[in-house]
This record gives C-alpha cells, sequence and structure tokens, in this order.
C-alpha cells in the first residue's frame, strides 16, 4: 500500500476504542456506518475519492490496515444496522469474517469485541 493510500485510510481514526463498520447504503435506508460512526465519535474506514482511483487489491489492504488497527488496539467493532441484515457477499460480511478470524467474538446484534472481553 502506497504511503498516501494508508495515510488517507488512517485519517479517520479516533483512537476511542471503538471502531464502526457497517453498508455505505443501508438496504431499506437509513445511516451509512461513516454517519453512525461520526455520531459516536468513534473509528472508521473511508479513503473519500481515492476509493474510484484504487484497484481492488488496494481497497482491500486499506481496509485490512484499518481493521488490523482496530484489532491491534482492542477495539470494540460496532455494526451500524443489525447482523441479520448483512448480506455474506458483502464488504462488510468480510469484515465481520475477518474479525473473527483474529479473534473477535459477536456479543450482541450490532457488537463484536476481542477474546476474553465482554458480554
Amino acid at each position: 500500500m502506497s504511503p498516501e493510500l494508508r495515510a488517507l485510510s488512517e485519517q479517520h481514526l479516533t483512537g476511542s476504542g471503538e471502531t464502526v463498520i457497517g453498508p455505505f447504503r443501508p438496504d431499506g435506508g437509513g445511516l451509512s456506518y461513516i454517519q453512525v460512526a461520526d455520531e459516536r465519535g468513534a473509528s472508521y474506514f473511508d479513503i473519500g475519492d481515492a476509493w474510484n482511483a484504487a484497484t481492488p487489491t488496494e481497497r482491500l489492504a486499506a481496509n485490512q490496515h484499518v481493521l488490523d488497527v482496530a484489532i491491534a488496539n482492542r477495539d470494540t467493532v460496532t455494526l451500524s444496522v443489525p447482523f441479520n441484515m448483512i448480506k455474506p457477499d458483502t464488504f462488510t460480511a468480510a469484515e465481520i469474517r475477518y474479525l473473527e478470524l483474529h479473534g473477535y467474538r459477536q456479543i450482541s446484534d450490532t457488537t463484536w469485541v476481542p477474546a476474553g472481553e465482554g458480554g
């Protein structure tokens, strides 16, 4: 990942202990994950217009970097919509699988925590 893309991926890391993931445009309407994160003061992934210029590999690397930071910080991860609204073939579902592969577990309809914490 280029230094520029890395910097863009880190621009919305707040150090709050919470990272929000979810759909950009939820089915049926509602707030995007960015709006939910802003309301909560939480970290989130958004590289802005660079998304359009980035390759799929670059997009994935930038997104994974933000998840890796959340994992390293042992952030609570909040889903911006109820879990049952997440389709298996979406970016959000892939993010959840990645978190779970790295020891996170679901403790509510919208919350994942590192192993040994919560519920």
